[in-house]
């Protein structure tokens, strides 16, 4: 479960139910986020929410599910792209104005597991860090050719 705090006012306003443990969070502004689980029926799932609730109701909404090729360990989010990281080093970067497929996929060198992503500030590159491998890789010029900044 990934519960939203508003902290001046010490009070909860958002409760948002998965089917396991989750795994990372990230949001994207005042009103939409994503979150990864390990839900019991579908481990590779990305799940986005709207706090908004739906047509002015105080529930909030599930904005889409989607699939990622392993377990979803980290994600990160830098204007439009959003970065996560999978089991077996798998990177998927999306741009949010088309969650349809990935921007970029791509895989990690590094020996063990991705256990942490983070985007860069300026939206043009990403880090990647295994904890077992005591590595941080750091992809440079994310652009691929024709595609804009991340920003």
């Amino acid at each position: 479960m990934v519960r939203l705090y508003d902290v001046s006012a010490n009070a909860m306003k958002e409760e948002f139910m998965h089917g396991g443990p989750v795994l990372d969070c990230c949001f994207y502004d005042a009103s939409s986020g994503f979150s990864a689980s390990t839900d019991n029926t579908v481990r590779r799932t990305l799940k986005c929410w709207d706090p908004r609730g739906a047509s002015g109701g105080q529930e909030h909404t599930l904005v889409g599910t989607y699939p990622q090729p392993e377990r979803v360990y980290s994600l990160s989010l830098v204007g439009n792209r959003l970065v996560v990281a999978t089991a077996w080093n798998h990177v998927n970067v999306y741009d949010l104005r088309n969650m349809s497929q990935p921007e970029q996929q791509r895989e990690s060198s590094l020996k063990y597991r991705i256990t942490y992503v983070q985007c860069y500030p300026d939206g043009t590159d990403y880090a990647l860090c295994s904890i077992a491998d005591m590595h941080l890789i750091v992809h440079k010029n994310m652009r691929l050719e024709g595609i804009s900044p991340m920003l």
